[in-house]
């Protein structure tokens, strides 16, 4: 009677073991899947920046380009005027349209200095994202990588727990 009583205890911790092997086994799937998909995540933020960095970025000579461009435009219409001042009323007609040409390209170049500068402060807030979450997946990958240690560690040891408990009740 007493042995049966025991070996019906152990058959019930048995039972209690395998069901707490199981649900650790299907705690080590999710986190493996989890896994998984922090690793593709990883891989789409790199691919991402790779293409960010690809871009052709607005860079500093464009600017100083687009810059000299305008200078010789500026330059080109303050010879004309210069020679239409020599003149009558059509001169002074043509000069008119000449100062507001100027007025417009000056205005364009401003408008495109705060561009580029808009351009060149989105590109540096883009690169501290991606390094933002550069660094969080990097984590991530860390904190799940060591969960799944200590999950195959306490598998394995209620593995081993399990097959000394059938063991005892083998030799009993």
């Amino acid at each position: 009677a007493v042995v049966s009583t025991q070996s019906t205890g152990t058959l019930q911790e048995l039972e209690e073991k395998e069901l707490l092997l199981r649900d650790m086994e299907r705690q080590l799937l999710e986190t493996q899947d989890q896994l998984s998909r922090l690793t593709a995540q990883q891989g789409l933020l790199y691919e991402e920046h790779h293409k960010l960095k690809n871009m052709e970025k607005p860079t500093k000579e464009t600017g100083d380009e687009q810059l000299a461009t305008a200078q010789v435009y500026k330059e080109e219409l303050e010879r004309i005027q210069r020679t239409m001042e020599q003149s009558g009323d059509e001169l002074k007609r043509t000069m008119s349209d000449t100062s507001r040409r100027i007025v417009l390209l000056k205005v364009h170049e401003r408008t495109m200095r705060r561009e580029l500068k808009l351009l060149y402060e989105r590109q540096e807030q883009n690169e501290r994202e991606i390094r933002r979450m550069k660094i969080l997946d990097e984590y991530r990958v860390k904190e799940t990588r060591e969960r799944l240690g200590w999950l195959e560690e306490y598998k394995d040891r209620s593995t081993h727990q399990i097959q000394q408990l059938r063991d005892q009740l083998m030799t009993s």
